[in-house]
């Protein structure tokens, strides 16, 4: 499997959160768009105060159907970085089964990245 970065991947990083709500936040996009890498930790155990962070990269050329969240029991901060209409897409994926306030962004000519903190919906 190729880990190659293309215009329609997009990479996900999850930090600030228990495993079960990383997890959460990855089988919705897992049912929303085929996950090009495996979800991963990084991190994890750490002794001296360090976050984990959970990442994966998705791919939006094939979209799946339609996306449910799993519960959470808190908010995730998650960093969505890539192309503009593919970041834009997992964002609407999202925003779909979990509350996503947008919490600041950067661009640059040929992609963005964005910062949300997804917490349940009511």
């Amino acid at each position: 499997m190729s880990t190659e970065q293309r215009p329609t991947h997009v990479s996900v990083q999850l930090t600030d959160c228990a495993r079960d709500d990383a997890q959460a936040v990855f089988a919705a996009l897992g049912r929303a768009f085929p996950l090009v890498v495996e979800p991963a930790g990084h991190g994890a155990g750490a002794t001296d105060g360090r976050p984990t962070v959970w990442s994966t990269t998705v791919d939006v050329a094939r979209s799946g159907g339609h996306v449910d969240g799993g519960p959470l029991t808190g908010a995730v901060i998650a960093d969505l970085s890539g192309g503009y209409q593919a970041v834009g897409k997992v964002r609407e994926a999202l925003e779909e089964c979990f509350h996503a306030e947008d919490k600041g962004s950067a661009s640059g000519d040929q992609e963005m990245e964005i910062r949300l903190r997804i917490t349940p919906r009511d």
